[in-house]
């Protein structure tokens, strides 16, 4: 059988007729968009047919050869496969540019209009015809360059590069043509940026309009009509100005109007007061809840109850308000999760159940209880050791020499010793009264930290999702302090954990570790924890949050305190009146009193004492931030509002409660005469009002041993450090720059310091 080719034309022949392309070829070269050839699809599918044939031709010559024994003898064998190796070898070739050819896209209708018109002004117009005679469309066409190989434009980018090609051109390169004419060039990316920008800002536009609208329109029929109709827009723009696939455009239809029906579910949160500006904006009010002073400002502006964003509200009454939401059934959120957790431990504040914070509370509420705390013979102990042995000393020697000194730095100190005594015991804990280096190192880490707290409370999600790129938020350094003051903690676990085989000696004392004890004996005996190390981990978290919240609210509480009381010589002689009454009173040095401090009963026998520590406490509250909760499933009223969903959150915050001029007059000045002239009606409401250390079962575990609060009375490590001050020295204010709060959780002041003179009591 004989073998039939393709015909092909005599390349002499062409060459009579070559046109010059030179000069089409450099205009070409100008620009990646006219890099336009033909693809010759039809002569190419006739090449791969006719190959395709005669391999099949071949085929059917080999199969009768290959029944013989002997084939490889058969001299017709060999030629044939040597014929059918080459046009197999052409085939596939060509298979493989054909496939090449169709990932090459098409060419932008405006590049061959240009290539046309330049064509006409050069007269070069046979040349051009000449390639492009056979292409019906530019479907026969292809462009070379890499941005062919994209999806093709589509109409807004169309639209928008014939408004905008010449202003970018101008602000390109112009080639200058040998004709004398000007040719701009322009790089798709600039139109491509306008295109996403315009876009993104419609977008926005779309998503925005409708919740506006819905905030100013009542839930029921009209709302719905917004819904649907905002949702059809943004639906039809998608699809019409992007090539999005039906399942797509589906999808996010989809997604769009069950958010939006979620929040329609949610209208009654609507109904309530609102702060306009932040609740619009979910991102805005997020970044606003942050700060601390903007949640307090509407909560005393817009009354008992008001809406700080789509999803959140502030309570600022007691009944129907904290009552409700921290008295049970409001639980807590993972804000909690993500600030406070220790070692992958999650301890009683960061504990998001009721069950499991009930648990773990039982296991010390014995110990700081007011009356273990009152019997308490290691209590005592340690807090004479920590007064008369390294306290009452420094302030000793700085009135002696008329030194000056930062309290805050000095208070902080003291309730460090103070606390870690009590959980570690006297021979593990800190002595950061005596060594200034070890305090300010600890206290370097621990208050660089807080600037950078809003990330894990509110934006958890987004540094998880960046990885290791969440440094662009939260610098290294912070990991780090973190680790170090883990470490640090983790040490003073360790040496407790084997302190019991320690004997005292006649230099130092020994006190139990009362709080670890309390912890460790019951969590070694559970089922639930495993290991040692996960044992260690519970306490050690546990020991972190307790000794870092209690010392840093106690310290800021006696700065306040003795900010205040500084101001006013005359109410430091009545206080020191008061607490010369105490038996023994508690002076230095030593020689004039014996060495040792009052019962903590008698210091609750104080009425003056009591009324300056619970003024200050109102006024300066050391956490005066939101307490957020979460609304349970059952749909719970909040002050007169309607029933609310579930999964709102909502807080109250002890800066607006002590601030309700109907229950504290003139609340912004601080007067413990309120405490002490006031009826008793007027005293129950006050302490009805009072949060500095929250309510409810999840309320401040410490508060006794930093205050307790029951008819009236209190018995306090506060109160035994301003006795040993205030018995035998008065104060001075030296420099309260930068006294007033912080925007904070938690509100140290924002000078970071208050110094004060201090002067020995004639």
């Amino acid at each position: 059988m004989e073998m039939h080719s393709f015909p092909r034309e005599p390349i002499a022949e062409l060459n009579n007729e070559f046109p010059p392309y030179h000069r089409l070829a450099s205009f070409m070269n100008r620009d990646p968009s006219y890099l336009v050839f033909r693809r010759f699809n039809l002569l190419n599918l006739r090449n791969l047919l006719v190959l395709q044939h005669e391999i099949a031709e071949l085929e059917q010559r080999l199969n009768p050869l290959t029944s013989s024994s002997n084939i490889s003898t058969i001299p017709e064998y060999k030629s044939l496969m040597s014929t059918i190796q080459e046009k197999l070898d052409l085939y596939n070739r060509a298979l493989v540019a054909q496939a090449q050819l169709n990932k090459f896209g098409n060419p932008e209708l405006t590049s061959v209009s240009d290539l046309r018109d330049w064509a006409i002004d050069h007269n070069c117009v046979d040349t051009v015809n000449h390639l492009h005679a056979m292409a019906d469309s530019s479907e026969e066409l292809l462009n070379l360059s890499v941005e062919s190989v994209r999806d093709e434009k589509d109409w807004v980018y169309r639209v928008i590069e014939r408004r905008l090609w010449s202003r970018f051109a101008r602000q390109l390169r112009p080639v200058q043509d040998e004709t004398g004419g000007t040719l701009y060039l322009f790089p798709d990316k600039k139109i491509h940026h306008v295109v996403r920008a315009i876009f993104t800002l419609l977008t926005s536009i779309i998503l925005l309009i409708p919740i506006i609208i819905l905030f100013f329109v009542e839930k029921g029929y009209p709302s719905l009509i917004v819904i649907v109709v905002s949702t059809a827009l943004f639906s039809l723009i998608v699809a019409i100005a992007t090539r999005s696939k039906n399942q797509e455009i589906m999808l996010t239809a989809a997604a769009l109007l069950g958010k939006k029906l979620d929040s329609h579910e949610q209208g009654s949160i609507a109904t309530c007061p609102a702060t306009v500006g932040v609740t619009l904006l979910t991102p805005w009010n997020t970044s606003q809840h942050f700060n601390e002073l903007n949640q307090r400002k509407p909560g005393l502006k817009y009354g008992s109850i008001v809406r700080l964003g789509p999803n959140e509200l502030s309570v600022n009454c007691v009944d129907n308000g904290i009552r409700t939401i921290y008295g049970g059934g409001f639980e807590k959120s993972h804000w909690y999760t993500n600030l406070f957790l220790n070692y992958g431990e999650r301890n009683m504040f960061s504990m998001i159940d009721s069950s499991s914070h009930s648990i773990r509370k039982r296991l010390m509420s014995n110990a700081y209880s007011k009356s273990f705390l009152q019997a308490s013979s290691d209590l005592r102990e340690l807090s004479q050791e920590i007064i008369f042995g390294r306290l009452l000393p420094i302030i000793e020697s700085s009135a002696a020499d008329q030194r000056p000194l930062d309290v805050l730095d000095l208070n902080l100190a003291s309730t460090m010793d103070l606390m870690t005594a009590y959980f570690f015991g006297f021979s593990n804990s800190t002595n950061f009264l005596q060594d200034p280096n070890s305090r300010r190192e600890f206290f370097n880490l621990y208050h660089s930290r807080k600037q950078y707290i809003f990330w894990p409370g509110e934006l958890f999600s987004l540094l998880s999702f960046l990885g290791r790129f969440k440094t662009l938020l939260i610098p290294q350094w912070i990991d780090t302090a973190n680790q170090a003051l883990e470490d640090w903690c983790l040490k003073m676990c360790s040496s407790a954990k084997s302190s019991s085989s320690v004997q005292p000696t006649k230099e130092s004392i020994q006190t139990c570790a009362v709080i670890y004890n309390s912890l460790s004996q019951p969590l070694l005996s559970s089922p639930k924890t495993s290991s040692a190390p996960e044992h260690d981990a519970i306490i050690a978290s546990e020991a972190l949050d307790q000794i870092g919240a209690g010392h840093e609210t106690s310290g800021i509480t006696l700065t306040y305190f003795m900010h205040e009381l500084s101001q006013r010589p005359s109410l430091q002689s009545l206080l020191r009146t008061e607490l010369l009454t105490l038996s023994p009173p508690i002076q230095y040095p030593s020689y004039i009193t014996q060495h040792s401090l009052p019962s903590s009963r008698s210091l609750d026998t104080l009425p003056l004492l009591q009324a300056t520590l619970m003024e200050t406490l109102r006024l300066h509250a050391p956490i005066p931030g939101p307490q957020p909760r979460l609304t349970p499933p059952t749909p719970t009223a909040l002050a007169n509002s309607p029933p609310l969903p579930a999964g709102v959150r909502v807080s109250a915050n002890a800066h607006c409660l002590h601030r309700n001029p109907e229950v504290f007059p003139n609340p912004e000045a601080w007067r413990p005469e309120r405490w002490l002239d006031a009826k008793k009606e007027a005293q129950d409401e006050m302490m009805r009002w009072f949060w500095a250390f929250g309510s409810g079962g999840r309320m401040c575990i410490g508060r006794h041993f930093a205050m307790h609060l029951k008819n009236n009375r209190a018995i306090i490590e506060m109160k035994l450090v301003i006795a040993a001050i205030y018995t035998s020295y008065t104060t001075s204010i030296v420099d309260d720059t930068g006294i007033e709060q912080q925007d904070a959780y938690t509100a140290l002041p924002r000078g970071e310091k208050l110094i004060l003179e201090f002067r020995r009591c004639p």
